[in-house]
């Protein structure tokens, strides 16, 4: 994920995600990605606060790879669409949890 090198206090640790809404991830040994989304707002948070893309991930569009997501709460495997996921709707104080794998195009 693309991590601002230097950011103030107010600033999102992820560039366009809001302070609230923060995605976080971990490597794991065998490759994948541990991915966290989590809304520490009051308010329903939206699509547009939640999305991952190819490029957050370290991956340019271009590189003949795209991502698959399994949801570690309901086991619902997700392919990113356009080398993107988009969280339609996370509740408030509510997180969701994946595990990430690249796949070939």
């Amino acid at each position: 994920m693309y991590v601002k090198a230097e950011k103030t206090p107010d600033e999102s640790f992820i560039e366009n995600n809001p302070l609230d809404c923060p995605v976080v991830a971990k490597f794991l040994d065998n490759g994948d990605i541990a991915i966290g989304v989590f809304n520490f707002s009051d308010n329903v948070a939206s699509r547009w606060q939640m999305t991952l893309t190819c490029d957050n991930l370290g991956l340019p569009l271009n590189c003949g790879k795209t991502f698959e997501a399994h949801d570690l709460w309901t086991g619902e495997v997700v392919k990113s669409f356009n080398g993107t996921l988009e969280i339609d709707r996370l509740e408030p104080h509510a997180c969701k949890m994946f595990r990430v794998k690249i796949i070939d195009k």
